[in-house]
């Protein structure tokens, strides 16, 4: 597994990256990227992500 790192020296913007990068864990956004889930877009996008999600491969 790889440890990405990232710094950010503006406070106001690290706050609010630190909210999203939560909520991103929280809905386990990477992970369903890697597994091709094309339920992550949306039920009106399901169906063209699911052939657009090739790239992750």
């Amino acid at each position: 597994m790889t440890e990405i790192s990232v710094e950010i020296v503006d406070t106001k913007l690290a706050d609010e990256a630190a909210s999203l990068v939560e909520t991103l864990v929280a809905d386990q956004v990477a992970s369903k990227i890697t597994a091709q889930d094309p339920t992550l877009w949306g039920p009106d996008a399901e169906s063209e992500s699911a052939i657009r999600l090739s790239w992750v491969t």
